[in-house]
């Protein structure tokens, strides 16, 4: 247990530093995100640990809807299992569109892991796994399981820049673009 004396030290340290340790902090965290952003126009080392410190401290940021082209089209994942008795299920991934604000703010990463994961081959197996593992029904011994990537255009703004929100059910396009067969 600290003594009283150490007590004070560290007391009297925070009031003579503390808007010095604030200001730091804000500091490093406003140029390290501005770094992140500019992405182009700084070198590799510095983009390289400007990324580490962003991604450890959840400060990664995705600006493609706000781009000089965003995305026209919406993507969405599914899990789909084959059992060894040849019955079948799905399990679709956490969709933002629908949700609360408090819920899509817990799921925008797992958002923009689920864009990740389909450009990054080294991720398919693990991620097979982890659908087994957490999503396929547990009494059955599931034969295959198979990522499905379903995709749907997004409609261009009209004269008064509203977009209607478009069902869950409105996706148009399906590719299972991995499989495992266990």
């Amino acid at each position: 247990m600290p003594s009283a004396q150490q007590h004070t030290i560290a007391e009297r340290f925070w009031e003579r530093n503390r808007k010095r340790i604030i200001s730091l902090f804000i500091t490093i965290n406003l140029v390290t995100t501005v770094l992140w952003l500019v992405q182009g126009a700084v070198p590799y080392p510095v983009r390289r640990l400007t990324g580490y410190y962003v991604f450890f401290t959840g400060l990664w940021q995705r600006w493609p809807p706000f781009a000089p082209n965003p995305p026209t089209t919406s993507t969405a994942l599914r899990g789909q299992f084959q059992y060894k008795d040849g019955s079948r299920s799905a399990w679709d991934f956490p969709q933002v569109r629908g949700m609360n604000v408090f819920e899509a703010l817990v799921e925008t990463r797992t958002r923009d892991w689920q864009l990740n994961v389909t450009s990054d081959s080294q991720l398919w197996t693990d991620t097979g796994l982890w659908l087994v593992t957490w999503h396929a029904d547990k009494s059955k011994p599931v034969y295959r399981v198979s990522i499905v990537r379903r995709s749907m255009s997004i409609p261009p703004p009209g004269p008064t820049d509203f977009q209607p929100r478009i069902p869950l059910q409105a996706f148009t396009d399906e590719a299972e673009f991995y499989g495992l067969r266990l």
